[in-house]
């Protein structure tokens, strides 16, 4: 996987291995996948290449996996995405109103588990190591 990481860092000028990152991303290792995908949004910068590749991926199996493709999907489009300061993600969230709470109660509201939904959707995107900028009122755990 190692070499995988290599070729993302490397980019554009490794386009060579653009036909084995794609081989890549339909290996048996979700690993695999998750790294070859990343790497192939980097390497597929400005490079001629049929988007509709991306399909298999975007629909994996794996959330990385499927991340990994929409943001490959941006980067070949040559879409500059900027990671937004962590004050100004905390700015913005408390502007918010409580989604998931709001979302809690209109399910709940239908005789659903939404508190059980919510808390444990909350939990899968921690593990999957997303930090929110602010708690949740759903976030009662």
């Amino acid at each position: 996987m190692r070499i995988l990481d290599v070729l993302g860092d490397i980019g554009p000028p490794a386009a060579s291995a653009l036909p084995r990152l794609l081989a890549a991303m339909r290996h048996q290792d979700v690993d695999v996948r998750r790294y070859a995908v990343e790497a192939l949004g980097t390497v597929a910068q400005g490079a001629s290449f049929d988007l509709s590749e991306l399909a298999p991926a975007l629909a994996d199996e794996d959330a990385l996996v499927r991340r990994n493709a929409a943001l490959a999907d941006w980067e070949s489009l040559d879409i500059t995405r900027h990671e937004m300061p962590d004050a100004e993600r905390v700015l913005w969230a408390n502007a918010l109103s409580d989604i998931p709470g709001e979302w809690i109660e209109e399910m709940e509201g239908k005789g659903l588990a939404g508190r059980d939904v919510m808390v444990g959707y909350i939990e899968i995107l921690e593990e999957l190591g997303h930090s929110f900028p602010r708690k949740w009122a759903a976030d009662y755990r």
